[in-house]
């Protein structure tokens, strides 16, 4: 984005988009027929009526819409907030042993009631957000619960850090694979990037004299601290993907869309954090690292940006909707942080990459993959387990703030 560029016209481009896909979902995510919203729905919004229920999709619908209504203040978007809130809580949150399930039936019967820490640090995020747009304390409340639940079963007070999955009970699990594209690791780079998430969203939302805050805020500075020194390879500019108990690495890959989002994900629980703990001022040098080196090895010459790189074999993977949505927020925030005007001519690259690319024109919504990659009617689904207003609807919120 070069110096001059219209920021104003920028920002209301984003907020536009914004608001499109939260009409998008409005209208074709919610399930009538069952409650909540559809587990599925294919690329010309045609729903999948037996797709099971996974909670990051509804974590991450919670989280988004409850955000947005704070923005916006409309009642559909406090509707839907409200609708992804009681179906969580009457249907996804486990009353006998804590946490949130992994996944349900199409009719929301239990279908798998495994406890992924991954899982019940969207859990928090969302149930965080939600308490900050309702000021309903049984929010807060399960934020709470999902947060002591990692903090006395899944933490690792031996090498720090917390485990990758438990059976329902909280039992050993064999398989703690987010999905089969994951190595069997007892430690990655994405649950621990987004518990640091979590307890960002947790710490923000958490009033200045409530009982719990010194408890959650030093749980944060121990995440951070962690991620900035066991995942982040400062050398390399990457992140460690896989990792043993005591963080030995075994990553295959590179993953820029998650070198990208870090950068400003550690920065913003370093913003969080730094009036309580400054010693983390220390870590904006991960921030400017990661940024550094995603831009100058992930911008693709044709704007967009490159998801996984193979170490072994030197292939990229074909990129995805949400790597496009970080690499957005990250450039454009270190451009905000003083990194330089070039980050500001990445951030819209990308954007322009997606509007040319991604924007389904003719359905809605964004398309897994470019459409000069996969033919839409080829691609993955519009929604999904693994698909939600999350990446690219906080990307259009973050996008807006930063050039307002």
């Amino acid at each position: 984005m070069a110096a001059g560029a219209p920021l104003p016209e920028l920002a209301s481009e984003f907020m536009a988009e914004c608001n499109a896909i939260a009409d998008w979902w409005l209208t074709h995510g919610q399930d009538l027929e069952n409650g909540g919203f559809w587990g599925e729905v294919a690329h010309n919004n045609a729903p999948k009526r037996d797709a099971p229920k996974s909670v990051i999709l509804n974590t991450r619908i919670l989280w988004f819409f409850s955000v947005l209504a704070v923005r916006t203040d409309e009642e559909a978007h406090h509707a839907a907030a409200r609708r992804a809130y009681h179906y969580l809580r009457e249907r996804f949150v486990d009353h006998n042993y804590g946490g949130v399930y992994w996944m349900l039936d199409a009719k929301g019967e239990l279908l798998d009631g495994r406890k992924h820490s991954y899982a019940q640090a969207f859990a928090i995020y969302a149930f965080s957000a939600y308490y900050e747009l309702s000021g309903d304390s049984d929010a807060l409340d399960l934020a709470l619960m999902c947060f002591d639940m990692l903090e006395t079963r899944a933490r690792d007070r031996l090498h720090g850090g917390y485990f990758e999955a438990y059976a329902q009970d909280w039992g050993p699990l064999a398989d703690v694979r987010l999905s089969e594209k994951e190595d069997n690791s007892p430690k990655t780079m994405n649950t621990s990037l987004h518990v640091l998430e979590a307890f960002s969203g947790l710490c923000h939302a958490l009033p200045a004299d409530h009982g719990r805050r010194d408890q959650a805020f030093s749980a944060l500075n121990n995440i951070l601290t962690v991620y900035c020194e066991r995942v982040v390879d400062m050398d390399s500019g990457h992140l460690r993907m896989f990792m043993s108990e005591d963080w030995q690495d075994h990553s295959h890959a590179y993953s820029f869309g998650h070198d990208i989002e870090s950068s400003w994900l550690i920065e913003k629980a370093i913003n969080v954090l730094a009036a309580d703990y400054p010693a983390v001022e220390c870590y904006r040098s991960q921030v400017a690292r990661l940024a550094e080196i995603s831009l100058a090895e992930g911008l693709l010459s044709t704007g967009g940006m490159a998801d996984e790189y193979d170490r072994a074999t030197g292939e990229f993977t074909i990129s995805s909707w949400w790597v496009q949505a970080e690499a957005m927020v990250g450039f454009a925030s270190r451009w905000a942080h003083g990194g330089g005007e070039h980050y500001f001519d990445a951030a819209l690259s990308i954007w322009r990459h997606v509007q040319q690319s991604y924007l389904d024109r003719q359905y809605g919504e964004w398309l897994w993959h470019s459409r000069n990659d996969v033919a839409p009617e080829l691609s993955e689904y519009k929604t999904g387990s693994w698909k939600a207003p999350y990446h690219n609807g906080r990307a259009m919120l973050l996008m807006h703030d930063i050039l307002s």
